[in-house]
């Protein structure tokens, strides 16, 4: 990990550099692939005004923060990246288990095993009763392919279909 201290306007001793570089060795126990740190201290009139800036593995982070006190302001900036590693990993993580949540699902309802026999997939479907009426403003608004339903009328399975005109027809199993 490089870490490049670029102080303007003042001088900074050797035990503060090392007192901010330990501090800034916390932030591996976040990330361990952390490759470069900027770290610019300013003195302008009377505040000290902090920005450092992160670069490493998936992401990259960056603060500023200004204070009478050079210390104050480089702990506030310092939480401020702390919050968008956090916040990063967190994103990270949750990306990769909404993708192995998918791929789970998936292997699932799809049987991947080869087979020179065609697989009998078994899923149970409701049907739901309603009128002839009822189907087609279904079938309208949720623009189907097809509408498999119940009519309440005729107590029949019946099937809504469009045709190649845009047509629709309607078929009814005895």
């Amino acid at each position: 990990m490089s870490v490049r201290f670029t102080v303007r306007h003042f001088e900074i001793s050797a035990t503060t550099k090392e007192f901010l570089e330990n501090k800034l060795s916390k932030l591996r126990k976040f990330d361990e692939h952390i490759s470069e740190m900027d770290i610019v201290l300013t003195l302008e009139k009377y505040r000290y005004i902090v920005e450092i800036k992160l670069k490493g593995g998936p992401f990259e982070a960056g603060a500023k923060e200004e204070n009478a006190d050079l210390i104050t302001a480089f702990d506030a900036c310092l939480k401020q990246v702390e919050r968008q590693i956090k916040k990063q990993k967190e994103k990270l993580i949750d990306s990769k288990k909404h993708a192995k949540k998918k791929l789970a699902e998936f292997r699932n309802t799809v049987d991947v095993r080869e087979s020179s026999e065609p697989q009998i997939i078994k899923r149970e479907i409701v049907i739901p009763t309603i009128t002839e009426l009822e189907a087609i403003v279904r079938f309208k608004k949720d623009k189907l392919d097809f509408l498999q339903f119940k009519n309440s009328k005729t107590k029949r399975i019946s099937l809504l279909i469009k045709d190649s005109n845009q047509n629709l027809i309607l078929q009814e199993i005895k």
